[in-house]
């Protein structure tokens, strides 16, 4: 760290990205570049966040109750946890920690066994090699709420970085336990009894799936999973089986991106696999991708929601109690199928802790029998309320599943989307991220999303807007959020917003054409505001 600050002496534009602000502590926790500095991610930084995390623990009465923290194989990860734990000791807190790098989903499946009053997760999730995060989940096993991010960032606005609790500790205190082994046991068990009864397996048998977990963690359980369900030819990419802080085979470790599968291609090539299924570092995330006439090709979120969805229901064929799930910004066409089975879909906002807020409503309740199933356009899958977040282990083998059995009718991943269009109607779904970089960053994101309330409500381009939605000024049954709707007259649909963990403004595009107008209008707008 000294020799990162001696470095920024002479550079003051550096100096300046590295600390004109703080960090900010929102409902995923905080995010950054490694670096010095607050306005980057370091042990100081970690130490701060988790001492207003401890404070909330006090000012609540919880100190009775552990916390749980994991953390996947980037730079520091493991160190940051151990950060974590040190400073949650200092302050009375009984800790467990794993001793392995482990699936977000795990740590959520152990808040509530553990009986813990938060968990935290090291990891920047499906970003690049420079950054990592810290996320932080409720006793009920979801990414906290905004209330509950707002109280703890109060907290952490009266700790000084250099006055922590806990920040000379060095090794791990005594008294931190490692989660006992039934938990990992008992997670794949519960994803194993998923397997519909009467499902045969034969087909797992004869699918060749060759899967990536991205140097991440879910090297540990998604081979295992698959194989203690039937597969027999499952292939895991050798060069990002282990953890590489450095992803030096994939720099953006997004299984939302083509970039992601090109080792996994090569190694397909090389075993003839059927399909490649990759998870994201922390293993929350999961894609598919294949050959199709020679071509490699990937699967959106949506294809691969509606692709469960369908498979779910043609298979369990689900009652009219039962409740689906779905971000705002997922595609028509999920409820279109979720209705034909006669179930209800709800919407949520964007970002699973809405999606596991909503379950642990239902279990209140006493209805949490009523879940089908919940996804979300950004790879994100829950398929029984086990946990209440996504769950990319779960959600291979699901995949895998609908491959298998697809397979054995002479049928693949792509031709079964093309039949759901013909029962649903054509839907091409497209999204588009706007990266900003720098200090104005915000504010220009800020500009762009004013300027469309303000210019776009009747006319986006040439095409009349046949209804407007914003999610900021207008009720809409749900939380106050900075999304924009549009349905223009072509009958295509556009949605904006703001990332809510990264300086970049995500377009969904819904179409019924593959080359529509309106998305380079959007272009337009947001490259004027680049120049």
């Amino acid at each position: 760290m000294h020799g990162e600050l001696e470095r920024l002496k002479w550079n003051d534009e550096a100096a300046y990205e590295c600390f004109f602000e703080d960090l900010r502590f929102g409902t995923s926790g905080i995010r950054g570049i490694l670096g010095p500095g607050t306005a980057c991610m370091n042990r100081y930084v970690i130490r701060r966040a988790t001492f207003g995390v401890a404070a909330y623990i006090k000012n609540h009465g919880m100190t009775d109750l552990p916390v749980v923290v994991a953390y996947d194989g980037r730079m520091h990860s493991s160190d940051f946890a151990e950060e974590t734990v040190n400073v949650l000791s200092a302050e009375g807190i009984r800790t467990y920690l794993f001793d392995e790098i482990t699936p977000v989903s795990v740590l959520s499946y152990a808040i509530e066994k553990l009986g813990c009053s938060f968990g935290v997760m090291i990891t920047a999730s499906h970003n690049p090699s420079i950054y990592n995060g810290y996320k932080v989940y409720d006793r009920r096993g979801f990414q906290i709420t905004p209330e509950t991010a707002e109280e703890i960032t109060r907290e952490i606005r009266k700790a000084d970085f250099f006055d922590v609790p806990g920040e000379k500790s060095g090794a791990v205190r005594a008294g931190t336990e490692v989660p006992p082994a039934y938990i990992k046991e008992n997670f794949i068990s519960e994803i194993l009894s998923f397997i519909p009864e009467g499902l045969s397996r034969e087909p797992f048998r004869n699918l060749k799936v060759i899967y990536t977990p991205l140097n991440g963690a879910g090297a540990g359980y998604v081979p295992e999973v698959l194989r203690r369900a039937g597969f027999e030819q499952v292939f895991v990419v050798p060069t990002q089986k282990d953890p590489d802080p450095e992803f030096t085979t994939c720099k953006t470790p997004n299984p939302e991106k083509i970039a992601a599968y090109s080792e996994a291609f090569r190694f397909m090539d090389k075993e003839k696999g059927d399909i490649i299924i990759a998870t994201d570092p922390d293993c929350d995330r999961l894609g598919v991708a294949m050959l199709r006439d020679g071509t490699k090709t990937m699967l959106s979120g949506n294809q691969i929601g509606l692709l469960m969805l369908d498979f779910l229901c043609s298979v369990l064929k689900p009652g009219r109690d039962k409740l689906c799930y779905k971000s705002i910004v997922i595609t028509p066409l999920a409820s279109e199928i979720a209705e034909a089975y006669g179930m209800t879909m709800v919407e949520t906002l964007t970002g699973f802790k809405f999606i596991g807020e909503a379950i642990s409503d239902l279990e209140a309740r006493g209805e949490k029998d009523r879940f089908f199933f919940g996804f979300e356009e950004s790879n994100g899958f829950l398929i029984r309320p086990f946990i209440k977040d996504k769950d990319g282990v779960s959600a291979a083998l699901l995949i895998a599943m609908v491959a298998a059995v697809n397979k054995a009718r002479s049928n693949n991943l792509l031709e079964r989307i093309r039949q759901i269009y013909e029962i649903y109607g054509i839907c091409h779904d497209r999204t588009r991220n706007y990266a900003f970089e720098g200090v104005s960053a915000g504010e220009t994101m800020a500009g762009i999303m004013n300027y469309l309330r303000e210019n776009c409500r009747n006319m986006l381009g040439d095409h009349y807007v046949m209804s407007f939605t914003d999610y900021l000024n207008e009720e809409t049954g749900l939380p106050r959020s900075d999304v924009l709707r549009f349905e223009l007259d072509d009958g295509n649909i556009v949605i904006i917003r703001p990332s809510g963990t990264e300086t970049k403004i995500k377009v969904y595009y819904y179409l019924t054409d593959q080359h529509p107008a309106c998305e380079e209008a959007v272009n337009r707008i947001m490259e004027s505001f680049r120049s």
